[in-house]
């Protein structure tokens, strides 16, 4: 899939669980195609608190990751909980392409 279908997806299945797209006069679609404004446009909404919380819930997820020092991820061996959402929300802002970790949970 494209960045332009995954953000499109995302963003509908967010707005299906509840979200409130605020920027009605711009597609996801537009956001994508219009450059390096409205890419900025289209992280500042998936990095949002009340997306991610539409879009992954607030089921707890019940383990921790760390980077170590050559970027390889570990379960830690306390478990801590979190929603999933803040816990996807974690995962995607270490992600080279932020839209393409949504594209698993589609």
């Amino acid at each position: 899939m494209t960045d332009k279908e995954i953000l499109t997806k995302a963003i509908d299945k967010a707005i299906c669980n509840g979200y409130e797209y605020q920027y009605k006069i711009v597609t996801p679609f537009e956001i994508l195609q219009e450059g390096r404004k409205m890419r900025a446009l289209a992280h500042f909404i998936i990095f949002s608190h009340e997306f991610a919380k539409a879009f992954w819930g607030e089921n707890i997820v019940d383990t921790e990751v760390y980077l170590d020092g050559d970027g390889n991820r570990h379960l830690k061996d306390s478990m801590r909980f979190y929603p999933a959402w803040q816990y996807h929300l974690t995962n995607m802002i270490l992600e080279k392409n932020p839209i393409k970790y949504l594209e698993k949970f589609l």
